[in-house]
């Protein structure tokens, strides 16, 4: 029982010490960056950074959904499953709503109409994504590249998506 008497003693002289020093000095703890005055503002601000944490997942989930969906494309391009301007129609549905992407392409390529920097931008991707495989890079950005031209000189049947 000692003990316990001992204990609940000293625990109250700490605290009732700790007060009195809070009272006499009510900085002290802001000193220590522990201004319980601040928690409010704190708990806003943990919200925030809470709600903008969802936020940025939700973005990268959309990043990565379109990443799989271009890589899903350019597969198909590569194999020849897709023509160029069917890969640029799927790549146009997804990146519609990313912005960031048509501004880019516009950076890159800023004096052609927005298909032909679509195109030429799958050609690009294509080219990289075959870094690996030069042989089969050659031959697959030349045939990209003849249909581009074949459409851009006007005797290609396919027409350039909008």
């Amino acid at each position: 029982m000692q003990y316990v008497a001992r204990l609940t003693l000293t625990t109250l002289a700490t605290c009732l010490l700790l007060g009195g020093v809070f009272v006499a000095r009510p900085a002290f703890l802001a000193d220590l960056n522990m201004d319980v005055g601040a928690l409010p503002q704190l708990w806003e601000w943990l919200d925030r950074e809470r709600q903008r944490e969802e936020e940025l997942e939700g973005l990268q989930a959309a990043i990565e959904e379109r990443s799989r969906a271009k890589d899903e494309v350019l597969d198909k391009l590569i194999e020849g499953r897709l023509t160029l301007f069917q890969a640029a129609d799927r790549f146009r549905r997804f990146s519609r709503d990313f912005p960031p992407f048509w501004t880019a392409l516009e950076c890159k390529h800023p004096s052609l109409p927005e298909e032909e920097r679509l195109y030429r931008y799958i050609i690009e991707y294509a080219e990289v994504a075959l870094e690996s495989e030069p042989r089969k890079a050659r031959t697959v950005t030349r045939r990209l590249r003849a249909e581009l031209e074949e459409t851009l000189r006007g005797h290609s049947p396919f027409t350039l998506p909008h």
